[in-house]
Protein backbone atom coordinates (compact mmCIF):
# COMPACT_ATOMS: atom_id res chain seq x y z
CA UNK A 1 0.00 0.00 0.00
CA UNK A 2 1.43 3.06 -1.09
CA UNK A 3 1.53 5.75 2.02
CA UNK A 4 -0.06 9.32 0.51
CA UNK A 5 1.36 11.10 3.27
CA UNK A 6 5.01 10.87 1.87
CA UNK A 7 3.45 12.48 -1.53
CA UNK A 8 4.57 15.75 -0.01
CA UNK A 9 8.05 14.73 0.06
CA UNK A 10 10.32 15.64 -2.81
CA UNK A 11 13.48 13.06 -2.82
CA UNK A 12 15.85 14.32 -5.81
CA UNK A 13 18.39 10.96 -6.79
CA UNK A 14 21.86 11.63 -8.55
CA UNK A 15 23.07 8.94 -10.58
CA UNK A 16 25.04 8.91 -13.37
CA UNK A 17 23.44 5.31 -14.44
CA UNK A 18 20.38 5.80 -16.18
CA UNK A 19 19.34 2.21 -15.28
CA UNK A 20 20.32 2.60 -11.63
CA UNK A 21 18.43 6.04 -11.24
CA UNK A 22 15.56 4.84 -12.95
CA UNK A 23 15.64 1.90 -10.33
CA UNK A 24 15.89 3.96 -7.47
CA UNK A 25 13.04 6.48 -8.66
CA UNK A 26 10.65 4.11 -9.69
CA UNK A 27 11.20 2.20 -6.01
CA UNK A 28 10.49 5.70 -4.51
CA UNK A 29 7.60 6.41 -6.54
CA UNK A 30 5.66 3.08 -5.58
CA UNK A 31 6.64 4.14 -2.11
CA UNK A 32 4.62 7.12 -2.38
CA UNK A 33 7.26 10.02 -2.38
CA UNK A 34 7.28 12.27 -5.31
CA UNK A 35 10.68 11.47 -7.15
CA UNK A 36 12.97 13.71 -9.59
CA UNK A 37 16.40 12.02 -11.24
CA UNK A 38 19.26 13.52 -12.82
CA UNK A 39 21.94 11.31 -14.62
CA UNK A 40 24.40 14.73 -14.55
CA UNK A 41 25.34 16.56 -10.89
CA UNK A 42 25.66 19.52 -12.52
CA UNK A 43 21.78 19.43 -13.50
CA UNK A 44 21.16 18.94 -9.84
CA UNK A 45 22.89 21.33 -9.34
CA UNK A 46 20.53 23.52 -11.71
CA UNK A 47 17.50 22.91 -10.57
CA UNK A 48 18.33 22.43 -6.53
CA UNK A 49 17.19 25.52 -5.47
CA UNK A 50 13.50 25.49 -7.26
CA UNK A 51 13.41 21.20 -6.60
CA UNK A 52 12.91 21.92 -2.25
CA UNK A 53 14.38 18.57 -1.82
CA UNK A 54 13.35 16.44 1.42
CA UNK A 55 16.21 14.57 0.77
CA UNK A 56 19.53 13.45 -1.44
CA UNK A 57 19.97 10.20 -2.95
CA UNK A 58 23.16 10.91 -4.57
CA UNK A 59 25.88 8.19 -6.20
CA UNK A 60 29.41 8.02 -4.26
CA UNK A 61 31.18 8.09 -7.47
CA UNK A 62 29.38 10.15 -9.87
CA UNK A 63 31.00 10.95 -12.63
CA UNK A 64 33.06 14.14 -12.67
CA UNK A 65 32.60 15.14 -9.15
CA UNK A 66 32.18 12.05 -7.27
CA UNK A 67 29.12 12.77 -4.73
CA UNK A 68 31.97 13.43 -1.57
CA UNK A 69 32.85 16.39 -3.57
CA UNK A 70 29.70 17.99 -3.51
CA UNK A 71 30.74 18.51 -0.11
CA UNK A 72 33.12 21.48 -1.13
CA UNK A 73 29.62 23.63 -2.70
CA UNK A 74 28.20 26.10 -0.81
CA UNK A 75 25.17 25.53 1.39
CA UNK A 76 22.76 27.25 -1.84
CA UNK A 77 23.64 23.84 -3.26
CA UNK A 78 21.04 22.16 -1.85
CA UNK A 79 22.80 20.42 0.70
CA UNK A 80 20.61 21.53 3.15
CA UNK A 81 18.54 18.89 2.72
CA UNK A 82 19.52 15.19 4.55
CA UNK A 83 21.78 13.31 1.93
CA UNK A 84 21.78 9.26 1.09
CA UNK A 85 25.28 7.99 -0.59
CA UNK A 86 24.94 5.17 -2.70
CA UNK A 87 27.26 3.01 -4.39
CA UNK A 88 28.16 -0.23 -6.38
CA UNK A 89 31.66 -0.09 -4.88
CA UNK A 90 31.61 0.24 -1.52
CA UNK A 91 34.15 -0.03 1.14
CA UNK A 92 34.26 1.10 4.72
CA UNK A 93 36.72 4.32 4.08
CA UNK A 94 34.20 5.62 1.70
CA UNK A 95 31.11 4.98 4.06
CA UNK A 96 32.83 5.94 7.33
CA UNK A 97 33.85 9.60 5.10
CA UNK A 98 30.54 10.10 3.99
CA UNK A 99 29.15 9.65 7.62
CA UNK A 100 31.51 12.24 9.22
CA UNK A 101 30.89 14.20 6.27
CA UNK A 102 26.93 14.81 7.17
CA UNK A 103 25.64 11.75 5.24
CA UNK A 104 22.46 10.26 7.03
CA UNK A 105 23.15 6.63 5.41
CA UNK A 106 25.66 5.02 3.09
CA UNK A 107 24.01 2.14 1.42
CA UNK A 108 25.01 -0.56 -1.30
CA UNK A 109 23.62 -0.42 -4.59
Amino acid sequence: MVNQANTAAVVAVVDDDPPVCRAVGRLLTTNGYAVHTFTDARDYMAECAELGAACLVLDLRIAEVGGLGFFGEPAGAGWGVPRVFITGVGDVASGVQAIKAGAVDFLEK
